[in-house]
């Protein structure tokens, strides 16, 4: 996620992503003796900022519009890392005389709180003197993003933090048409897990103090490791104290963040009363219900009961602002109040939907499957979201394999003919390759609404389907950013799918039926890449070839005004000039944090092709198709990756 900054973080207090810490002796402090001290008030959370992380890389499968990059210091970093392998040769790959290749500087945004489980866009672009023309149908090869550091007015590299590799899909946030420019969604992974850092004040600095704090946070808030819970918080030294995220935070940080700084440092059970008495007289008041809400959020469960007696207000911010505290509790009491301003608040959609993801609940859990009947888009498929968020392997987000197609179709044809299977039976058994990881996600909703197809151009490879009978209406004649063509004649039940290389290597033909689904997985078969198939769609929606609404990057975004309202204590005022901003990207880099992370469900249940045959491309420039992460002083260029361009399903 790219995750803007709220606030300056002081440059004194951050190095990278550490803190630079002096052990020095400190007076004896005693907390808590103002008995409205905050955790804020004598320590600073760390970790707003971005971090740019930046490597050389190289794009191949271009269609002719790649070129050879002129002498300069990007170039000298990319052959030193080609000659890492003494069976390839620069020139040849660089130097591609069919122009399929390209030079491409990769770049990614990381801050505090992401893991190795996330999946981070990847920027990719050209150097300001590249030849290139189009970074259409590329693929990245894997590399290594680095700390990037200035001395004596010469760019340095640090150590390797991001491993990326991916298709390329052309365009960005600022010039979505621009050919030469481009992302690759998911396509990478952080190296190791960056925590948020406590930072006590110079005045409280002691090792007591640390331990008041360690001690004071994890009373509060815990994480699981493995099967056992621990607290978030270690104290490190006098003045550091590390935090991890919990898991019901994960996709809120700022939240997290938010509550935390509101635990207080001294409490007694006659404080405690005295609290929940005021807050909850603040709640009640629109103007103060959001600051109210994250103080009774800060105390606990215990606060529960206070915060459901504000779900009977006559004001919707206030009932919005307790139903919502009560979810990060993880009581489900103001369920319907949640789903109530998903439906009617559109400025708070976006908070409703992360408030029933944080959930374990089972009400939130059939809310959000419910919401996905929505006939709005922007609501089934913010449900859709929610709902992976909070249980990414629940059945009804109809997860489907995307590879496998043709595995399937010849098991079919094997039950269908008694003499294949004695035949079978009598073979030799074939040795099982491990399942290959799918190039994309696909769903395939259940939905009572209006049908409807979304795919993502911003935020991660994935299509879902709304609605199980989406059909190709015929005739079709498509082709997308690559080398798949689909035709089929008026009235035609079947369509023929073809892989046509520019090399003049005889065409892959392969059939399916005209059922969306299975020409997905035919395309992909073939070695579409998500952006291809993406392509395909598109041109598919603009020959009026789908039977449903077509929708991309359809999501809640706006959260401005509920940060006022939260923040600022103020009823929400509309602002029509407020351009809308895309959900993970321009939206979170406003707030400072993703509120859904895009978190890949665990395994692949995709069959185990025939056979991993290079690309011809691949195999002319000697480049070995198999993915294997390497190890960071082995920068992953030119080693092994997956899903690559001519990845074939047989």
């Amino acid at each position: 996620m790219r995750r803007g900054d709220r606030r300056a973080v002081p440059a004194r207090a951050l190095v990278g992503f550490g803190v630079a810490i002096f052990m020095i002796g400190a007076p004896a402090v005693v907390l808590g003796q103002d008995t409205d001290q905050k955790v804020v008030d004598i320590a600073e959370p760390l970790g707003f900022g971005q971090k740019v992380v930046e490597g050389v890389g190289l794009v191949i499968g271009l269609a002719g519009t790649g070129s050879e990059p002129r002498p300069s210091a990007y170039r000298e970093k990319l052959e030193t890392e080609i000659k890492r392998n003494p069976d390839l040769d620069v020139q040849s790959i660089l130097g591609d005389p069919l122009q399929r290749t390209s030079l491409v500087v990769v770049r990614a945004r990381i801050t505090a709180g992401m893991s190795p489980q996330d999946e981070l866009n990847i920027e990719v672009l050209l150097p300001p003197d590249s030849e290139t023309t189009s970074l259409e149908g590329g693929f990245l090869m894997g590399t290594w993003l680095n700390e990037i550091g200035i001395a004596s007015g010469n760019q340095l590299d640090g150590k390797p933090m991001v491993y990326a590799y991916g298709p390329v899909i052309t365009g960005n946030a600022e010039a979505p048409d621009d050919p030469q420019v481009g992302r690759v969604l998911g396509g990478g992974r952080i190296k190791q897990e960056i925590p948020y850092v406590l930072l006590i004040n110079d005045r409280y600095r002691s090792g007591g103090v640390a331990k008041q704090l360690q001690d004071l946070v994890n009373q509060r808030f815990q994480y699981r490791d493995g099967r056992f819970k621990k607290g978030v918080a270690t104290a490190k030294t006098d003045n550091t104290i590390v935090l991890n995220v919990p898991q019901r935070y994960h996709h809120n940080q700022l939240r997290y963040l938010q509550v935390l700084a509101q635990l207080r440092l001294k409490r007694t059970p006659e404080l405690q009363d005295q609290r929940l008495e005021t807050w909850g007289k603040e709640l009640l008041d629109p103007k103060t219900a959001g600051e109210a809400a994250l103080k009774l959020e800060a105390i606990g469960g215990i606060a529960s009961p206070v915060l459901a007696q504000a779900l009977t207000s006559d004001h919707p911010q206030v009932r919005f602002f307790a139903a919502e505290a009560l979810a990060y509790l993880d009581d489900s009491a103001g369920t319907d109040e949640l789903v109530r301003a998903v439906i009617e608040q559109p400025d708070f959609r976006t908070m409703a939907l992360a408030a029933l993801a944080a959930m374990d609940q089972p009400a939130g859990i059939v809310r959000l499957r419910t919401l996905m009947d929505q006939p709005d888009p922007a609501i089934r498929y913010g449900a859709f979201n929610a709902l992976r968020t909070a249980d990414p392997g629940d059945p009804y987000l109809g997860r489907t394999r995307v590879l496998g197609f043709l595995e399937e179709r010849r098991r079919s044809e094997e039950a269908d003919d008694p003499m294949s299977l004695r035949v079978g039976a009598e073979a030799a058994p074939v040795r099982k390759e491990p399942p290959r990881e799918d190039p994309f996600e696909l769903y395939v909703v259940r939905s009572d609404g209006p049908p409807m197809i979304h795919v993502s151009r911003t935020r991660r490879p994935e299509i879902v389907l709304f609605g199980d009978q989406h059909q190709l209406e015929t005739p079709v004649v498509l082709g997308g950013t690559g080398p798949i063509l689909l035709n089929a004649a008026q009235g035609d039940r079947r369509i023929e799918v073809s892989r046509i290389e520019l090399t003049g290597a005889p065409p892959q033909v392969l059939s399916c039926s005209t059922d969306l689904v299975e020409v997905i997985r035919c395309v992909s078969a073939l070695g579409a890449t998500y952006p291809q198939v993406v392509s395909i769609l598109q041109g598919a929606h603009s020959q009026a070839n789908l039977d449903a609404a077509f929708q991309i990057d359809t999501v809640p975004n706006d959260v401005q005004q509920y940060d006022r309202a939260l923040l600022a204590g103020k009823d929400i005022v509309k602002d029509d000039a407020l351009a809308p901003a895309s959900f993970e990207e321009e939206t979170n880099r406003r707030r400072g944090f993703g509120l859904f992370k895009r978190l890949r469900p665990g395994g692949t249940t995709s069959n185990p092709p025939d056979e991993e045959p290079k690309s011809e491309l691949e195999a002319e420039l000697g480049l070995d198709p198999q993915f294997q992460e390497p190890e960071p002083r082995r920068p992953g260029l030119l080693g092994r990756f997956r899903n690559r361009p001519g990845d074939s399903d047989r």
